[in-house]
């Protein structure tokens, strides 16, 4: 009996075109999750503000779409792994697949059960993620964790210090830390802002400038503040936000000398301007002996 060499042999298993229509099959369901969890957290901080002035800062939001994303990834490789007869066929004229390899690659039924209980995960991350939040309005501040299990609320009053910065990366920064020691940062995390706010407020450094001018005139507390020049050179173009990070930071403008322009063309009014202040500092010999002679 002879072998036929050329014979070609039916492959088995999955191959790239699986990946890539899973891959983005992933990522539509990856922008799904990101669309429904910000709809249902909009809902939700629209409950919980009602008709109040604030906003909500969405603290874990970045993280739960991370971990949804590996999820997401996990039922991919499930579903790409060979299951142990599509396995066995594709190495045929090898010994029995150990035992351990089989429990890895499992079998049809608990794969789809497998992917069952991620998707739930999935759903549980969504969740967790709208419902963990921090609010900060005319009232105080209030931290909600999975909506049912932790509420901590504080007042301004409990406000013992705070202190403004600006990052090279994020930006403008202003942390409270209150008499209990607990610090809650206002500006640099994704936020969440009912209509109520909208109506007010152009943008939520506005409302932390009003907040600022509010903790200093009730109950004297004054900024610990660092980096001027930095928030200088980071907002000063952006016509939106400058007058609030001034305000917030208390930057000065910048004095210009009387006699200088600031326009193109600067050199010209500079040099004149020392030149008429040169001359009016120097006078001649002659025109210091008229003066003494007259007086």
């Amino acid at each position: 009996m002879a072998f036929n060499r050329n014979k070609k042999t039916k492959k088995t298993g999955k191959g790239c075109l699986f990946l890539l229509i899973g891959s983005i099959i992933g990522v539509l369901l990856l922008l799904l999750f990101i669309v429904l969890t910000g709809q249902l957290t909009a809902n939700i901080v629209n409950g919980t503000l009602g008709g109040v002035e604030g906003y909500a800062m969405l603290t874990i939001q970045e993280g739960c779409i991370m971990v949804a994303s590996l999820f997401l990834f996990a039922i991919l490789v499930i579903h790409y792994l060979p299951d142990p007869e599509d396995y066995q066929k594709k190495n045929a004229f090898t010994p029995e697949m150990p035992q351990k390899k089989k429990k890895i690659l499992g079998a049809k039924p608990s794969t789809w059960m497998l992917t069952g209980a991620l998707l739930l995960c999935v759903v549980f991350t969504a969740f967790v993620s709208a419902t963990t939040y921090r609010t900060i309005s005319q009232e105080g501040i209030t931290s909600t964790v999975c909506y049912f299990f932790k509420t901590e609320t504080y007042e301004w009053d409990q406000v013992s210090s705070y202190k403004v910065d600006c990052d090279e990366d994020k930006g403008l920064s202003v942390t409270l830390t209150m008499k209990g020691g607990k610090k809650f940062e206002l500006l640099q995390s994704p936020v969440s802002t009912p209509a109520s706010f909208d109506a007010k407020y152009d943008c939520k450094e506005a409302f932390v400038a009003e907040l600022i001018n509010f903790l200093e005139e009730e109950y004297q507390i004054m900024p610990n503040i660092s980096h001027r020049e930095r928030a200088r050179a980071f907002y000063e173009k952006n016509e939106k936000l400058w007058p609030y990070v001034k305000d917030i930071m208390d930057i000065p403008d910048l004095e210009v000398e009387e006699g200088q322009e600031t326009t193109a063309g600067t050199d010209t009014g500079v040099t004149e301007a020392v030149t008429e202040t040169v001359s009016d500092a120097v006078t001649s010999p002659a025109e210091t002996a008229t003066e003494a002679a007259t007086s």
